[in-house]
């Protein structure tokens, strides 16, 4: 009957261990199981960010297409303002010249009249001194 007992205990105890032994093993089994959930998780985290950094750079991308073609058609419109202002120069140099031409002209016309006036005085003084 001893020897019973003690089989019995033994046949217990090897019991009580390996429930002991199952209840770690669920327990890492668990742990096991949450670290994937949160790998996964981390992963799927990571999924999207890459996801939105490629965004991101199609966006910059785009950013730097439309800046290249404004800061293009900005130095075409410098081009062209610095024409027109070279053209708005020139017309007001050509402007200046005809004020002084037109003054040229009035002087001149000026000069011929008194000329003219002259002349006539002077085939009106050489009539008078032939008679």
């Amino acid at each position: 009957e001893l020897s019973e007992e003690k089989d019995e205990w033994k046949r217990k105890a090897l019991e009580g261990r390996d429930n002991g032994q199952l209840l770690k093993l669920k327990a890492q089994v668990e742990e096991l199981h949450a670290e994937n959930v949160y790998m996964l998780e981390e992963q799927t985290a990571n999924a999207l960010l890459e996801a939105e950094l490629e965004s991101l750079k199609c966006e910059l991308g785009q950013w730097k297409d439309a800046t290249a073609q404004a800061s293009s058609k900005l130095e075409k419109m410098e081009v062209e303002k610095r024409s027109v202002e070279d053209g708005n120069s020139i017309i007001s140099r050509l402007k200046e010249r005809i004020d002084e031409m037109t003054t040229d002209l009035c002087q001149w016309k000026q000069k011929a009249e008194v000329a003219h006036e002259l002349t006539r005085k002077v085939s009106t003084l050489e009539t008078q001194l032939s008679s």
